[in-house]
């Protein structure tokens, strides 16, 4: 096996190890035309409005958040790049009403 084949196929192997491994998201949000949505988990219905308030502030449009998993007890959230990070806070701050 020539060593070029062995490099292509550790890397492949890394790559299926981090995939593996990532953090699943317990919580997904789509935001699509300003609104937000929940494709997997539980949010309230008040943390929605609140999510939908920023994003029509803020003029946010598209968008994903993501809450991982972080220990026993703590979800973080975690945002695509189309939400500018500052404003990561406010929709932690509107989160930590029910997370």
């Amino acid at each position: 096996m020539g060593t070029a084949l062995r490099v292509v196929l550790a890397l492949a192997a890394i790559g299926v190890l981090i995939w593996l491994f990532r953090p699943r998201a317990e919580l997904v949000v789509l935001i699509r035309g300003g609104k937000p949505e929940v494709r997997r988990g539980k949010v309230s219905g008040r943390v929605l409005q609140d999510w939908a308030l920023i994003c029509r502030d803020w003029g946010i449009r598209e968008g994903t958040i993501r809450g991982v998993r972080v220990g026993r007890d703590h979800v973080s959230l975690r945002f695509s790049r189309e939400i500018a990070p500052e404003h990561h806070q406010r929709f932690r701050n509107a989160w930590g009403v029910q997370g």
